[in-house]
């Protein structure tokens, strides 16, 4: 039973087949291609297609499925094109061909798991790989195979010539490949006007500098280099615009421009030297596109980890939320369970030392002093624990309004501390929002804490006004003030508190303070809309 699983999972399927067929029709035309892009006089392709096909294919099937693309590309390539060649040499070039696309793609996926071009670590492994390692050892093959049967030819000649060829296509058309049948549904998807007319704009100007470059007869007397800047900074927009698929098809552009006036003798690359011009034109393909390549990468990689950052403040910001949220709840459960129930126990508590200090007879003095002591303690305790159900959950606040709950708040805490505190309301501060009230009396709070615990202030001036869509509280002390860059570095959850509660609902905090100097806590709240500075 378990050998015909193995049977059933090694037997391909009508997908694989069609692949295959699609694999084998490209490798075909490919190896004729390849046999057309050639300089005059010289035996060597510029752009050997089939072995980015190959690879493409190995890198996108599972690799039980790879003896079918293998299977397919053998038999594209299969065709002695090369006049001369006896089939021996088609043969060894075949198991060539076939071992460098698999070293190349069966080692990115060894190291990388697959092949991907917006990070980096991928473009590393891609370029050593695909583009250094593979061609180099099928270079050496293929030199191996050339010489067995023309002794004549120079060994690391042939080597070269192998190696620049294989290495230019898998930098030129392998990352395409790869790209447009990974990314192309995903790429539509985000389509838009505005980056379908980028891109049009784009191609344009490639195309137009590539006939200018490599359309034209070209003097000795030109500067080359200067020429050769020109597709430069179109070459940059793609890679920053579109990522490593705009900077791939983009070089493929310039690739293909280059090839095309070179073979018909124009361009910068046309000359009397063949072997010398096919060189210079592979290495400077070669060298713009690397650059061009790890570009793209380090800007996909750097806007990947910019969204994984906004995605994990936007949830760090949602988990705040509910804590704050959650925090207030249990606070008002605490504060409901102190006023309703130890509060009343406790004042039926006094009322009961009342009864039985009126019942005790005159002589037992001592015995009514005490309870009178008692009572008095029982008053102050209930007396702290509504102001502690007042801070946990102010009441006065839903019934009366953020004005008149700080109004008694502040009055209370200069009250306790003796502090001077002026105290000032301005615009319509009627029917606020319930969220927005709660989030400036607890920002309040906040300060009053500070104030009390660090500031050893003297005065202090509470502002509340509203301008038009936004509500502003403003507290300002004349104590000894802080450093504040020190005061956010310490474990203390004041700052950040009243920082988080005001950026929930869209709002900002903003203290200003040094040594000696006083604070001031200013926090803007939007009533409706997002305050985007204060």
């Amino acid at each position: 039973m378990r050998e015909a699983q193995t049977r059933r999972q090694m037997s391909p399927s009508i997908g694989t087949v069609l692949s295959a067929g699609l694999v084998c029709a490209c490798c075909y035309f490919g190896s004729f291609l390849g046999a057309k892009l050639k300089f005059p006089f010289v035996d060597t392709a510029i752009l050997f297609p089939p072995y980015a096909v190959l690879t493409a294919a190995l890198l996108l099937a599972p690799p039980r499925r790879w003896w079918v693309y293998a299977l397919a590309s053998s038999l594209g390539n299969f065709v002695p094109h090369q006049q001369g060649w006896p089939i021996s040499w088609v043969l060894l070039t075949e198991v060539v061909n076939l071992l460098r696309a698999l070293l190349a793609a069966g080692g990115i996926r060894y190291f990388n798991g697959s092949a991907r071009f917006d990070s980096l670590r991928g473009v590393a492994v891609f370029l050593l790989l695909a583009v250094l390692l593979a061609p180099a050892i099928g270079g050496f093959g293929g030199a191996c195979v050339v010489t067995l049967h023309r002794p004549a030819e120079d060994f690391w000649l042939v080597w070269r010539a192998w190696y620049f060829s294989n290495a230019l296509t898998g930098l030129t058309l392998l990352p395409v490949i790869v790209i447009a049948i990974t990314g192309a549904r995903a790429w539509v998807k985000k389509l838009r006007p505005k980056s379908l007319l980028e891109a049009a704009l784009l191609s344009i100007g490639l195309l137009t500098i590539c006939t200018l470059i490599f359309g034209g007869p070209y003097f000795v007397s030109s500067a080359l280099p200067t020429r050769l800047f020109a597709p430069l900074p179109f070459l940059l927009w793609a890679a920053t615009r579109f990522g490593p698929g705009g900077a791939s098809a983009s070089h493929l552009v310039i690739t293909s421009g280059a090839i095309w006036g070179a073979i018909h003798d124009q361009g910068p690359f046309a000359s009397q030297a063949p072997f010398e011009s096919l060189l210079s034109l592979q290495l400077f393909l070669i060298s713009i596109s690397v650059p061009l390549l790890v570009l793209a990468a380090m800007l996909e990689e750097r806007q990947q980890i910019t969204r994984a950052l906004e995605t994990s403040n936007q949830q760090i910001q949602e988990l705040a939320g509910r804590l704050i949220t959650a925090q207030e709840n249990e606070r008002g459960r605490i504060a409901r369970e102190l006023h309703d129930n130890a509060c009343q126990q406790l004042a039926a508590l006094s009322i009961a030392f009342s009864s039985v200090r009126r019942s005790l007879p005159q002589s037992a003095e001592d015995a009514q002093r005490e309870i009178g002591a008692l009572q008095q303690r029982t008053i102050g305790l209930a007396e702290e624990l509504r102001h502690l159900s007042h801070e946990l959950h102010p009441a006065v606040l839903q019934h009366a309004g953020l004005t008149a709950a700080l109004r008694g708040s502040f009055d209370e805490f200069g009250r306790l501390h003796r502090i001077a505190v002026e105290f000032r309301a301005d615009g319509a501060l009627e029917g606020l929002p319930a969220e927005v009230a709660l989030c400036l009396f607890r920002i309040a709070q906040e300060a009053q804490k500070n104030i009390a615990v660090h500031a050893k202030a003297q005065h202090v001036h509470v502002a509340l006004r509203r301008n038009a869509d936004r509500l502003e509280l403003t507290v300002r002390d004349d104590g000894q003030g802080f450093n504040i860059l020190k005061a956010r570095q310490l474990d203390g959850l004041g700052l950040v508190s009243m920082d988080e509660r005001a950026r929930l609902l869209g709002g900002r905090v903003q203290i200003d303070s040094a040594p000696a100097r006083g604070t001031q806590i200013r926090a803007v709240v939007p009533l409706n809309g997002d305050v985007k500075s204060i």
